[in-house]
């Protein structure tokens, strides 16, 4: 499998997809999205990182959701071990209604992904 970064896997290895869902207390929106765009620019020059995109849906309630894809799971702990994932961590957290919800998934068909 080759993506359109020109990483190749080899048989039997798959990138990780993951969504996460922040859900702002009220009020926290604005401060909420500063947090979460200041970790996009480092985490997407992160090896192993192949997607790393912020989206969020106004209704029926503001959420916010990544929606990444990393090559292994080497480069998600990896991720996990930097500074710029500990800084957007202990901003965001305080903010939330309730902990993320966070859905690991397996590729079936993506774009930038091909066999």
């Amino acid at each position: 499998m080759t993506t359109s970064r020109g990483l190749s896997f080899k048989d039997g290895d798959t990138p990780i997809v993951i969504v996460a869902a922040f859900v702002p207390q009220s009020g926290n929106e604005h401060e909420l999205r500063r947090a979460l765009q200041a970790v996009l620019q480092p985490t997407r020059e992160e090896p192993g990182c192949l997607r790393f995109d912020l989206l969020v849906s106004e209704t029926p309630t503001t959420t916010f959701r990544f929606f990444e894809i990393f090559a292994t799971q080497d480069a998600i702990d990896a991720h996990r071990q930097t500074e710029h994932y500990r800084v957007y961590r202990a901003a965001a957290m305080p903010l939330l209604q309730a902990p993320p919800e966070v859905v690991v998934m397996s590729p079936v068909d993506v774009a930038g992904l091909s066999a």
